[in-house]
């Protein structure tokens, strides 16, 4: 999910809804139990950080474990995929199994 961290739509997906009809979103970067790499992920091609704000987010269902998340600052003689970096994030089965 690409969007900063106050934006609306990233509190309607995230907020906790009442009377249990669907479960929230959580963001993998703040709950997961090892983080690796620039929490910024938007480069613009450059390979160097240009807003070291958070854009680039892992949204699931807080039932799972997110055992890792890693921000990929890997490119090939200086030229990358996108110009922001991919987040990879590692999950483990239910919570506390």
């Amino acid at each position: 999910f690409n969007t900063v961290g106050n934006s609306r739509a990233y509190h309607h997906l995230c907020r906790e809804i009442r009377h249990g009809f669907h479960p929230p979103l959580a963001d993998a970067w703040l709950a997961a139990e090892a983080r690796e790499g620039p929490e910024g992920t938007y480069h613009g091609g450059t390979g160097r950080v240009r807003w070291t704000g958070r854009l680039d987010r892992i949204l699931y269902r807080p039932h799972l474990a997110v055992e890792r998340v890693a921000t990929l600052t890997h490119g090939i003689d200086g030229n990358f995929p996108s110009d922001h970096y991919p987040v990879l994030a590692s999950f483990r089965g239910e919570r506390g199994g």
